[in-house]
C-alpha cells in the first residue's frame, strides 16, 4: 500500500530545485580551477570573471598567493584579449617570454599592475591554439594558459634567468630552455656561473605543469661576459 504522505514528501524534498535555488557557491579553488580550464582553451571572456570571483574566494580564505595568481591572471587575460581584438603592444608589465623546444609553447614572466600581494611576478606556460590574422597581412597566435605560478619578490642583487644567461642542470653542460629561476649576481659578476639559486621552476609541456625545481640542481651562465 502506498504511503498518501509519499507524494508531499518528495515536492519537500526537491522544492529547492522547483524554486530555482541557486547550487551551494564552489570553493575558491574549484572557482580557480574552472577559470584555467577556460583559459586553457582560449575563452578569456568566459575565465576573466571566473578568475576575479576565485581573488575574492581566496581573499576571504586568507590565500595570498591564490588571490594574488586569480587577480594577475584576470589582468593578464585582459591584455590578450585586447590584443587579439585590437593588436595592441605588449603592456608594459610584461616582463620576458621565450619560446620552448615545441615552438607551440611558451614560457612568459610577466609582473601584472595587482597591488598590495607580496609576489613579484606571475609565470605562464601557453600553448599556441590558433592563430588569427592581422590588418596587415600578418597572424598574431591565440594562446591557451596551461598553468601559472608566482615568483618570490626579487631582493637586490637578484635577477630572473634567463634574461642574464641560460640555465641548466647543474652537470650536465647543456643549457635547458625549460628552466626559469631567481639567481643571486651581486658580488658574482664575473663569475661565468651562478650557483646562488634561491627559487627554480622547469616549464613542462609534457605535463602542462610549470614544476618546482629545487635550487641546488640548477646553475645559470652569466651571458654578460659574453663567453
Amino acid at each position: 500500500m502506498k504511503s498518501p504522505f509519499t507524494p508531499l514528501l518528495l515536492i519537500a524534498l526537491s522544492w529547492p530545485a522547483i524554486a530555482g535555488a541557486a547550487p551551494p557557491e564552489a570553493g575558491a579553488k574549484a572557482m580557480y580551477d574552472q577559470a584555467m580550464a577556460a583559459a586553457a582553451k582560449a575563452e578569456y571572456v568566459q575565465a576573466i570573471p571566473l578568475f576575479e570571483k576565485a581573488r575574492t574566494l581566496f581573499a576571504a580564505e586568507k590565500n595570498q598567493e591564490g588571490a594574488y595568481k586569480s587577480a594577475a591572471m584576470a589582468t593578464y587575460l585582459a591584455s590578450e584579449d585586447a590584443f587579439l581584438k585590437q593588436t595592441k603592444p605588449a603592456p608594459t608589465w610584461y616582463r620576458s617570454g621565450w619560446m620552448l623546444a615545441d615552438p607551440l609553447y611558451s614560457a612568459q614572466f610577466l609582473k601584472p599592475n595587482v597591488e598590495n600581494y607580496p609576489f613579484g611576478g606571475l609565470l605562464v606556460l601557453a600553448k599556441e591554439l590558433r592563430r588569427v590574422p592581422t590588418p596587415g597581412g600578418g597572424s598574431v597566435p591565440v594562446n591557451g594558459v596551461l598553468d601559472a605560478q608566482t615568483v618570490p619578490v626579487l631582493q637586490p642583487g637578484e635577477q630572473f634567468a634567463p634574461d642574464p644567461g641560460p640555465c641548466e642542470i647543474a652537470g650536465s653542460g647543456k643549457p635547458d630552455g625549460e628552466l626559469a629561476a631567481v639567481v643571486n649576481v651581486k658580488g658574482h659578476e664575473n663569475d661565468q656561473v651562478w650557483k646562488g639559486i634561491r627559487k627554480a621552476w622547469r616549464f613542462n609541456p609534457r605535463s602542462g605543469r610549470i614544476e618546482d625545481v629545487p635550487g641546488a640542481q640548477v646553475v645559470c651562465r652569466n651571458e654578460t661576459l659574453g663567453l
